[in-house]
């Protein structure tokens, strides 16, 4: 009984934990949209893009 509670503790945890992540990063993303406009935004996504390419070439040596 005692180590079922301890997993819906930690599972609770974590699923606010998550929740709070994915709210603070809408925010950020809503508030950096608005202050760098369209077009810096748009070189932003780019450059991550960009930068996925590479991602794949390194993580396909793994």
């Amino acid at each position: 009984m005692k180590g079922t509670r301890r997993i819906l503790k930690n599972m609770f945890s974590l699923t606010v934990a998550e929740f709070a992540n994915k709210g603070i990063i809408f925010v950020f993303n809503a508030y950096l949209a608005r202050v760098i406009l369209p077009e810096g935004f748009g070189i932003i996504g780019f450059a991550n893009a960009f930068a996925a390419y590479f991602l794949l070439v390194v993580n396909l040596g793994s």
